[in-house]
């Protein structure tokens, strides 16, 4: 499994891996001729058989409109999903006798899918936390008699970020499951159910505000929330809360920043069980939001940035001279001393920020971004 940045970064790479494929079975047939016994030319030829069978398959989500986004960038998004609809891509690629054996993902597949017959998993995508720990044991799932362990091939130096994971969701001591790493009290402090309570808090809370404010404008969130009201009703409702809301631009802007503060904290909680309890106030706030901005259009920024990424890669030169084969550069997963990682999660527990704080960093500095680009 190949994880990539982004749905045209797992195109791009397709189409090159697929560029030299061929090139890749003409060096192993070379091997072949050169091969130095019988037994090395059979190992071979049962290898050239897979190459040659393998396929490689692109899983990314659909969006609207993207065979024309993708045909702007010179990207045929159309063959790939054809082959996600017409055929059950999941399924093969869990079955180890199928020639379905390298998946190109950016977000799908890599939390919340189990394959225990993965052996490998590339990274070339900068991800933590629980999806860092999730995507790591997508290759370390023990597998019959013939894979004991899995490779992890890091290409943009994610390692970096395990000690952290592990930090609230690793387990301290044996690998059976002693005591949360950091010893008795940093666990107690960074427990993951406590920080997920903490994020439920803070979620009702924003959740309370907002409906307040709606309150006060003299709209209830509960009539478009309600489960019981009719599919007119709601239509309704929810014109009622937009020209509650459209009093001015003041009352518009105020309700539209604390409309994207109730979507930032849902997504921080999202999919764990606490969000439950808040998806109905949730869908309606985000509904009143969306027929607010309905009529805004969307910018094309496809061209910009193209433009962009030919800039960066007209940037990018490799120096042969610099070019080296470093040592030591393999982690065994399974020999990582977790009394150690107790030391230094002692240490440095008021220096790691929670989950909470990353999230709302992230998400704010995406926002502003965002808006300089549009």
């Amino acid at each position: 499994m190949l994880v990539t940045l982004d749905k045209p970064t797992a195109l791009r790479m397709h189409d090159l891996i697929m560029k030299y494929w061929p090139q890749y079975i003409e060096d192993i047939k070379l091997r072949i001729a050169n091969a130095e016994d019988i037994e090395e030319e059979q190992s071979l030829r049962r290898k050239l058989k897979k190459v040659e069978e393998t396929e490689v398959c692109v899983i990314v989500s659909q969006e609207q409109n993207e065979v024309d986004k993708f045909r702007k960038m010179n990207l045929d998004m159309a063959t790939h999903r054809k082959k996600m609809v017409e055929r059950d891509l999941e399924k093969e690629f869990k079955d180890e006798e199928n020639p379905f054996r390298l998946a190109i993902v950016c977000a799908m597949w890599i939390t919340g899918f189990d394959a225990p017959c993965v052996s490998t998993v590339y990274l070339d995508k900068p991800i933590k936390g629980h999806t860092l720990m999730q995507t790591i044991a997508r290759a370390n799932r023990v597998y019959d008699d013939e894979k004991e362990n899995g490779l992890i091939v890091d290409y943009g130096n994610v390692y970096k970020q395990l000690e952290k994971a592990y930090s609230v969701y690793g387990e301290g001591g044996k690998a059976s499951g002693g005591k949360t790493a950091g010893g008795d009290q940093a666990g107690k402090q960074q427990r993951p159910f406590e920080l997920l309570e903490s994020l439920a808090e803070d979620l009702q809370e924003t959740i309370r505000q907002t409906q307040g404010y709606l309150s006060e404008l003299g709209f209830k969130l509960g009539d478009l929330s309600n489960e019981t009201a009719k599919p007119m009703e709601k239509i309704a409702n929810l014109k009622k809360a937009v020209d509650c809301l459209c009093l001015n631009e003041t009352t518009r802007t105020k309700f539209e920043v604390m409309a994207r503060d109730v979507f930032r904290k849902y997504h921080a909680l999202f999919p764990e069980p606490q969000v439950k309890p808040f998806i109905r106030k949730f869908n309606a706030i985000e509904a009143i939001y969306q027929q607010l901005n309905q009529q805004t259009k969307s910018a094309d920024v496809i061209s910009i940035i193209m433009h962009l990424q030919q800039i960066v890669d007209a940037s990018i030169t490799i120096d042969s001279n610099l070019l080296h084969n470093p040592e030591n550069v393999s982690v065994d997963l399974s020999t990582l001393d977790f009394e150690k990682l107790k030391a230094v999660f002692k240490k440095r527990l008021r220096k790691i920020p929670s989950f909470l704080t990353f999230k709302e960093q992230f998400n704010g500095n995406w926002i502003r971004c965002l808006k300089k680009i549009l």
